[in-house]
């Protein structure tokens, strides 16, 4: 077994990522998953955030965690897929994601479905979309030979839905998207 954290477990201290590596390395934990920020963020900006952006040169970045001795888990790009807008901002933000992961060394990227049923959406249309979006994510995963998954923490994974209907994994070859385990 492999212990890791996620580094938005410093979000209430407002503490940079380097000071995630840092406690990583000094408290022997090698694998971390941050969450990664499309854009700009004035918090990251001043050195507040415990997460990086995609603007930052990953393979840089992946020098940095070689040198605490510390390598990505998984980065998140939890953008809530089964939202109305889901293809419009989630989709283009995890495909960036996947490829910065690919440079980075990091094997995983983290998705998630909204926390609420999608607005203007039944169940079924929601899920055709989402099928979609995870098919055209699916390809590029695949180019880049990273696994994606679904955080279960949504409607779709562990809200109403979820309960009466079990999601069901979906394993297409190299760019498989898994249920993420607890």
């Amino acid at each position: 077994m492999r212990i890791g954290f996620h580094t938005d477990a410093f979000n209430s201290a407002y503490w940079l990522f380097e000071i995630c590596l840092q406690w990583a390395h000094r408290n022997q934990v090698r694998y971390i998953e941050c969450g990664l920020i499309d854009g700009v963020s004035w918090i990251h900006g001043l050195g507040c955030q415990p997460h990086v952006a995609l603007y930052e040169d990953p393979v840089q970045l992946r020098r940095k965690l070689d040198n605490y001795g510390v390598q990505f888990s998984q980065v998140d790009a939890a953008y809530p897929l089964s939202q109305t807008d889901g293809r419009l901002r989630g989709v283009p933000y995890v495909m960036k994601a996947i490829a910065w992961a690919a440079q980075a060394g990091c094997p995983w990227v983290d998705t998630a479905n909204g926390l609420h049923a999608p607005e203007g959406l039944d169940d079924p249309e929601a899920l055709a979309m989402m099928k979609r979006s995870y098919e055209q994510i699916r390809r590029v995963a695949e180019a880049h030979k990273i696994i994606t998954n679904i955080e279960p923490r949504g409607y779709f994974t562990l809200g109403t839905w979820h309960q009466r209907n079990p999601l069901i994994s979906i394993q297409p070859k190299a760019g498989k998207l898994h249920e993420k385990p607890n």
